[in-house]
């Protein structure tokens, strides 16, 4: 795998490969970017997922929802990185570097341009 930090990847596929993710997962990250707070999860807040997202791992009471969004990340990237490696990244063919969005084909690194061609990464 290219050289690439956690974050930056991180960052990529919660921003840009949500189809990645299981349907709790999804509604988990739905969850904290709605409440991206420093607030501790409420019982209220813990009921309403317990009752709609039973197989998810559930934060617990009285944690702040920015730690659990934390071990959120680092759990959902590791699960997606393992099932599908770096295919579900898009990657420069010509560097390695890791692109804005999925669908761009130039490369913010160097600047290679593939448009015209008709392999998609």
């Amino acid at each position: 795998m290219p050289d690439l930090g956690p974050a930056e990847i991180a960052e990529y596929l919660l921003g840009e490969r949500d189809d990645l993710f299981t349907e709790d997962e999804r509604a988990l990250w739905y969850f904290f970017l709605k409440y991206r707070t420093d607030q501790p999860i409420s019982k209220g807040e813990s009921a309403f997922l317990q009752r709609n997202y039973r197989r998810a791992t559930l934060p617990p009471l009285g944690v702040s929802v920015a730690d659990c969004e934390e071990a959120f990340r680092e759990q959902v990237v590791a699960r997606v990185l393992a099932e599908h490696g770096e295919a579900c990244l898009n990657l420069c063919p010509k560097c390695g570097a890791l692109c804005r969005t999925r669908r761009a084909r130039q490369c913010p690194r160097c600047f290679f341009d593939w448009h015209e061609s008709k392999a998609v990464p």
